[in-house]
């Protein structure tokens, strides 16, 4: 497999082991999106870019 494909597999693979994380910012973003704007959400896009990170170094 092409390496980016590879890269591209990793992340779709640690974005699956957070569901709570990705449900919760889903869901603000949902919740806002007729008036969202740049820094709303951002404490749940962080939780989520932290576990993926984190599942990301696991391998």
């Amino acid at each position: 497999m092409p390496k980016t494909q590879q890269r591209l597999l990793n992340y779709a693979t640690s974005i699956a082991k957070c569901p709570t994380e990705t449900s919760n910012y889903g869901s603000c973003v949902s919740v806002q999106a007729e008036r969202i704007k740049q820094g709303d959400c951002s404490a749940e896009f962080r939780k989520l870019i932290d576990c993926v990170t984190k599942n990301l170094k696991k391998k």
